[in-house]
């Protein structure tokens, strides 16, 4: 399997390799093109020089000797053939052939008739049999007095012009291999640039896939690269942080179940041995009672947790009378109240109504009043009020509790997390009730907080939708 390194290495070497022919052909192609148009350029200034001199030569201002220098110096300097030939359209019909003047190429004798007509031709490529190769060719009228009475023929070899074509194109060619030589540490540089931190990114993420550890990825760019490395550092830390609340919650659920189950197996034992007497085996046997319960507790709990965080907890939103499902809360835990002699009062009016599926809303009240009774001293009060802000509804539920440390306040609402209070309190906790509330406030769209003062109570309050109208 081929690295990325080599890939973008081939790529690029490629890329640049392509670039730069595409660059020196048409270069070269222009070259040819622009001698070609000079040397047109140059024919037909040539041939309009001639044309003037040899209407010079018939009006007997220059003799023919004088006439074929000049015609004799400008072929040589052109480095081309130049023919001046003396015919008009009704000799041009009646000969049948050129041969006369020294021509044997057909092409000369098919274009003679548009030259005599008034028509320039200009040929970049023709094969010539008179001179055995290819030539540059342009054929132009000779005008004496203004009447056509012949044709100018130029004729310049290929050969001269290629070479000259051939030296450019030695000079572009060098000239690329030169750049594409001088490209290799730069392609080198720029692919390991780029294929490092992936390289990085792939190691660290087999080591992550086998369960070990590994260090951050390093890469201080500020580009996709960068950003690539940063999400993925993020992941690893997201990653590890989940693992080591999965080991924790692992650790927590071991905890709470192996405290009830130790209490329910030693006291079975201890009766079935005998150690304890028949008499009190009523009072043991509702300890027992209790360590099941706290087990049902427990494990009706986990399962509602792992359904919100697994996300099947599906809400039926509908139109709910707070202050029914209010009261309708309070009369659940009247047994603990009347308990502990606990007053409970409500300050909510009775139709206000709010959107929220009814069942999470009666579980959440009910954990959040649990709480209150649980932490309220006896003859303690709890408060449920409700108050509108906007399109919102405010529910707090306030007790005269033991009260929270300011320090465990930002923690109340995580999994199995207790303050200190909690842990040398009596009671029957799972330890997941708040978490529970606060997954399912969030999930119905709200929000929700607590306020605490030691020795004094708790104020949790949490948010719903307003039904308007």
């Amino acid at each position: 399997m081929k690295s990325i390194f080599s890939r973008l290495l081939i790529t690029y070497f490629i890329v640049v390799l392509m670039i730069i022919v595409i660059l020196t052909s048409a270069i070269s192609f222009m070259y040819k093109t622009i001698v070609m148009e000079e040397k047109k350029e140059s024919f037909q200034s040539m041939a309009k020089r001639i044309g003037i001199l040899t209407e010079k030569y018939a009006k007997g201002a220059m003799s023919q000797e004088e006439l074929n220098a000049v015609i004799n110096g400008m072929s040589y300097s052109a480095d081309a053939m130049i023919y001046v030939i003396q015919i008009d359209k009704e000799s041009f019909s009646k000969e049948k052939n050129l041969k006369f003047q020294g021509f044997t190429d057909k092409f000369v004798y098919n274009d003679l008739s548009e030259i005599l007509k008034g028509n320039q031709i200009f040929r970049k490529n023709q094969y010539s049999e008179k001179l055995e190769t290819y030539v540059a060719y342009m054929g132009y009228p000779l005008k004496i007095n203004a009447e056509i009475k012949g044709a100018i023929l130029m004729f310049c070899p290929i050969y001269n012009i290629n070479q000259n074509i051939m030296r450019m194109n030695l000079i572009l060619w060098t000239c690329g291999g030169i750049i594409f030589l001088m490209s290799v540490p730069f392609i080198f540089i720029n692919s390991r640039r780029i294929s490092k931190p992936i390289e990085q990114v792939e190691i660290a993420a087999r080591t992550i896939a086998k369960g070990e550890r590994t260090a951050p990825v390093m890469v201080h760019s500020k580009d996709e690269l960068g950003m690539l490395a940063h999400s993925f550092n993020n992941m690893k830390e997201q990653l590890e942080m989940n693992d080591q609340v999965r080991r924790e919650f692992i650790a927590n659920v071991s905890h709470e179940l192996r405290t009830p189950l130790t209490s329910i197996g030693g006291f079975v034992q201890g009766m079935l041995d005998g150690i304890i007497p028949m008499k009190e085996s009523t009072e043991y046997l509702k300890i027992i009672h209790g360590e099941t319960k706290r087990l049902e507790h427990l494990t009706s709990d986990l399962l509602d947790m792992a359904k919100i965080q697994s996300g099947v907890v599906e809400l039926k939103i509908e139109e709910i009378n707070l202050y029914e499902i209010v009261s309708e809360a309070i009369l659940l835990v009247k047994d603990k109240t009347e308990e502990k002699h606990i007053k409970v009062k409500t300050q909510v009016e009775t139709k206000l109504k709010i959107a929220m599926d009814r069942e999470r809303l009666m579980q959440i009240l009910i954990n959040l009043l649990n709480n209150a009774v649980k932490f309220s001293k006896t003859h303690g009060s709890i408060s449920i009020s409700a108050a509108e802000r906007k399109h919102l509804v405010v529910i707090s539920i306030t007790d005269t509790g033991i009260g929270i440390p300011q320090q465990d306040l930002p923690f109340i609402f995580d999994k199995f997390y207790r303050s200190n209070k909690e842990h040398s309190s009596e009671r029957e906790s799972s330890g997941l009730g708040l978490s529970i509330v606060k997954n399912l406030v969030v999930l119905s769209g709200g929000n929700i907080w607590a306020q605490s003062k030691e020795g004094q109570g708790t104020n949790i309050s949490f948010t719903v939708n307003k039904v308007e109208g």
